[in-house]
């Protein structure tokens, strides 16, 4: 598998580094790896100025993940409410939350069309990070995954090419009736016009919140966990080690 480079991007600026999202698309494929520790420099500025320096902080989650979770959790494979392709719409438990998403990553993250990027960015992201994200940031991901793997900013992707995101094992850590903290690990497949699809594992730590009647994505990084460690082979034994627990529809 190798070791993952991390590729923060100027238009994802604003979004990426205070939710540490990193995304890397390389020439040997495609690895989307979301971590805290882009995010922390600046926490830990605030931190040593704290005078409750000494007390862990209360943002930090259990680095254990739940073990009352099913093994095999089957999603809901339709909502509600269609938005661009996508669903929207899931019931209010815990089985909604991650059936949420999966559905939202899997379309965000491999969407290539910046205008449906920010029609899906405004159905998936809380009010709260909506408040802190503007048009061109919720079209960012989008374009930048098109320079990335070599598709024109503008016009239509070339037949042929194309990016795919499917999630197969999940994780979570602490979870309530309104907000649960899930790990989503699955593959990234990059399609070209000159080569055979590049496969990537892929893992995303995603905080999801009971908000309006639907489920909504209201930050990434969550509690101290070493994600990185937790990057495996979707399906392998080495994930089936590290606590993954299967998706299924």
């Amino acid at each position: 598998m190798g070791h993952n480079a991390f590729l923060a991007r100027s238009r994802w600026s604003r979004l990426a580094a205070p939710l540490a999202v990193l995304i890397v698309l390389a020439l040997a494929g495609i690895a989307i790896f979301a971590a805290t520790r882009s995010g922390n420099d600046s926490d830990a500025a605030v931190e040593k100025e704290s005078p409750s320096d000494a007390e862990p902080s209360a943002e930090l989650g259990p680095v254990e993940p739940d073990g009352d979770v099913p093994e095999v959790l089957v999603l809901d494979t339709v909502g509600t409410q269609l938005v661009s392709g996508m669903w929207t719409g899931f019931d209010h438990n815990l089985t909604g939350a991650i059936s949420a998403g999966v559905e939202y990553w899997s379309a965000y993250s491999a969407n290539l069309e910046p205008d449906r990027g920010e029609e899906l960015g405004a159905a998936i992201y809380s009010g709260g990070m909506l408040a802190d994200l503007d048009a061109e940031e919720l079209r960012a991901l989008a374009i930048d995954s098109r320079e990335s793997i070599g598709i024109p900013v503008e016009g239509e992707v070339p037949k042929g090419m194309d990016l795919n995101v499917a999630f197969s094992n999940y994780q979570t850590y602490g979870y309530e009736a309104d907000r649960v903290n899930v790990l989503l690990l699955g593959e990234a497949t990059v399609y070209t016009d000159d080569g055979a699809p590049q496969v990537s594992p892929v893992l995303y730590p995603l905080v999801m919140v009971w908000e309006s009647g639907d489920w909504k994505i209201d930050g990434f990084p969550f509690g101290d966990l070493d994600y990185d460690a937790l990057l495996a082979e979707p399906g392998s034994l080495e994930a089936t080690e590290l606590g993954w627990n299967r998706l299924t529809r």
